[in-house]
């Protein structure tokens, strides 16, 4: 069983389109210790002080306007060392992975605003998801009857975030819910953990 501490929080909500417009490219760039001369400026990951290329006016689909270009590091096949404030953050900053984006908006954000959003705790009903099919094929594949994946909690989901898996409960040793964990064969991954899921000893 896993003994876990599993911290349940949604991530805080950020309008992207608002918080680029709190400041152009060009302030964002002298923030980051950038100085854009002539419209260029050096990039802390190559040696080249004229790396960086900057178009103030460059128009984007969200309605915000600005643009990057890092030639030396596209040249080295970054393929996110262009785009606009938020990007540019990330390539300066080296913020990497699926919430990089939101990395680099909270940063923008309590930058030019001072303010923070706090993440949201998301609620768990104590007996489980009442969702769960205890008597699916999936449960019965694993070797469990009825009774004994009601017992356990343990069910199939139609939906959720971990919709089309089995999921198992994770508890603590007192026995309090704190997550589920999300298996099916044929998918990849086959077991899927909740991504905030931090336990030294699991």
């Amino acid at each position: 069983m896993f003994t876990s501490v599993f911290k349940r929080f949604r991530k805080p909500y950020v309008n992207y389109a608002q918080v680029k417009q709190l400041a152009d490219i060009i302030t964002v760039a002298n923030w980051l210790r950038i100085k854009v001369v002539n419209g260029n400026g050096p990039c802390p990951h190559a040696s080249d002080k004229r790396a960086i290329s900057f178009n103030p006016a460059w128009p984007h689909k969200d309605g915000s306007i600005g643009k990057f270009d890092c030639w030396a590091c596209q040249k080295r096949g970054d393929t996110n060392a262009t785009g606009d404030v938020l990007e540019l953050i990330c390539h300066v900053r080296g913020y990497t992975g699926h919430d990089r984006s939101l990395k680099a908006a909270l940063e923008m954000q309590e930058r030019f605003t001072g303010y923070v959003p706090k993440a949201v705790e998301r609620k768990l009903p104590p007996d489980g998801l009442d969702y769960l099919e205890y008597d699916h094929v999936d449960v019965q594949a694993l070797g469990l009857t009825i009774e004994a994946a009601t017992r356990l909690g343990i069910g199939y989901a139609r939906k959720g975030t971990l919709a089309g898996r089995v999921l198992m409960p994770i508890r603590t040793r007192e026995g309090k819910l704190l997550g589920y964990a999300g298996f099916c064969a044929d998918k990849n991954p086959i077991l899927k953990l909740p991504s905030n899921l931090n336990d030294p000893d699991l």
